[in-house]
């Protein structure tokens, strides 16, 4: 699957998704002209959950194409 790891220092933004809307929202409600990192990777599912748990670990805010704690 592919999932994207969006990153912007200014907004303190930093998740993964497989959602592509999430994508053009965060595009959307950025500011103009700050810097954001927005990583595609081909993962598979056990890859994608653990990158979510380690994104968690961290502390970041995760958004998830599910409900549900992670």
């Amino acid at each position: 699957m592919k999932a994207f790891i969006i990153q912007q220092e200014s907004t303190r933004t930093h998740y993964i998704t497989t959602d592509f809307m999430d994508v053009w929202n965060e595009l959307d409600k950025s500011p103009d002209g700050e810097p954001m990192t927005i990583t595609p990777k081909e993962m598979t599912v056990p890859e994608y959950e653990n990158e979510v748990k380690l994104i968690a670990a961290l502390n970041l805010s995760i958004k998830t194409p599910w409900n549900g704690n992670t």
